[in-house]
C-alpha cells in the first residue's frame, strides 16, 4: 500500500512540467516588473514634458481657431439679408 502510494507520487512529479510553470510564472514576472520599474518611471511629469509641451502649442492653436471661427459667424450674421424675419 504505501509502495503504491510513493510510485503516485513519483508518477506525479515525473508528469510534473516545467514549461508549463513557466507559462504561468514568466508573465506574472513580466507585469510585476513592468507594474514596480516601468510605471514609477513613465509616471513623472519629466518623463512626459515633450507631450506636455506639444499639447500646450496645440491647445493655443485650437483657442485661435475657435475665437476666429466665432469672430466668422458673427460677421456672416451682421449681414443683410441673412436672417429671414417672418412677418405674421
Amino acid at each position: 500500500m504505501i509502495k503504491l502510494e510513493i510510485e503516485k507520487g513519483i508518477d506525479i512529479m515525473k508528469s510534473f512540467d516545467y514549461k508549463t510553470i513557466l507559462k504561468w510564472i514568466l508573465p506574472i514576472l513580466i507585469c510585476l516588473s513592468s507594474f514596480c520599474m516601468v510605471a514609477q518611471k513613465t509616471s513623472t511629469p519629466k518623463f512626459h514634458e515633450q507631450s506636455i509641451q506639444y499639447l500646450d502649442e496645440k491647445r493655443n492653436t485650437v483657442m485661435t481657431l475657435a475665437a476666429s471661427s466665432a469672430a466668422i459667424s458673427t460677421a456672416i450674421t451682421i449681414l443683410p439679408g441673412d436672417t429671414v424675419v417672418r412677418q405674421l
